[in-house]
């Protein structure tokens, strides 16, 4: 079973500043670059944060999905 992957984008976006940028990285990881941070801001804050929102957020499933090979 998969998360839908516009829930969790939809919810990281709305965390995110304008100016921040958010993408796949590899199969099942995610990048998020917040621009004009201090790695403290970074780690402690606003992950701690996205984790919390992230943690008590409710998904919806999708189902079973199966991707093509490219």
């Amino acid at each position: 079973y998969a998360l839908s992957p516009t829930s969790l984008t939809s919810l990281v976006k709305n965390f995110l500043q304008p100016d921040d940028l958010f993408g796949r990285w590899g199969g099942e990881e995610f990048i998020i670059i917040l621009k004009d941070k201090t790695l403290l801001e970074a780690t402690e804050l606003a992950a701690e944060k996205l984790r919390n929102i992230i943690e008590n957020h409710s998904f919806r499933f999708a189902g079973h999905m199966t991707f093509p090979k490219l």
